[in-house]
């Protein structure tokens, strides 16, 4: 009796030998990007930012991970969003005289065998694991960036480590998997037909 072969995977391009599958907490980090920067100044009356003095500065960074389909690349991800921000207070009064948020995301890309739904129930299980990966993988990036704004606002260097804190709130996300949309068949219009006279 014959055997059955498996049909190749598209990947092997014809090698015979089918190409492993990349583990999801595996997946690669394809790209990093900085989709939002927000820094507010204290100002006097006529719109003048105010001279800065003696400042306490606060550091924070926290961040969520969810999933997403590139409908057109054919890839599902994972992807990791960092929040970082900055407030400089003065001293005596307390007032808040400088304030920098920046968000950084992060983009897994997951093998192809794995959709939305696959990535989404792998979050469910797994998301703790896989935020520490994502996080030591796009902090050191985020922190150069966030370090440059730091600086273009005037603020002393906060001389942050590369190094994520030990300990960052990384809160699930769960986005649904888009249902597959069905083409809209166009309707031709009905053509009335016309009848003989008597």
């Amino acid at each position: 009796m014959a055997r059955k072969q498996q049909a190749l995977s598209p990947t092997d391009k014809g090698t015979g030998e089918e190409l492993p599958c990349i583990a999801l907490g595996d997946s690669p980090l394809d790209k990093i990007i900085f989709p939002s920067v927000v820094i507010h100044r204290a100002m006097d009356e006529d719109g003048i930012p105010l001279r800065l003095k003696k400042s306490k500065l606060a550091f924070d960074v926290g961040g969520s991970l969810q999933s997403h389909e590139d409908a057109e690349k054919g890839h599902s991800y994972a992807v990791m969003k960092l929040t970082l921000k900055a407030m400089a207070t003065e001293m005596q009064s307390g007032a808040e005289m400088v304030s920098i948020a920046l968000t950084c995301l992060g983009y897994f890309r997951c093998d192809k065998s794995h959709d939305q739904d696959a990535v989404n129930s792998y979050l469910d299980g797994n998301h703790e694991e896989f935020a520490r990966r994502g996080v030591d993988k796009i902090y050191p990036a985020a922190v150069l960036e966030f370090d440059r704004l730091v600086r273009q606002t005037g603020l002393p260097s906060m001389n942050l480590s590369p190094s994520p804190p030990s300990k960052i709130q990384v809160q699930l996300e769960r986005i649904a998997a888009k249902a597959p949309q069905k083409s809209a068949r166009k309707r031709s219009p009905a053509v009335k037909k016309a009848t003989a006279s008597s």
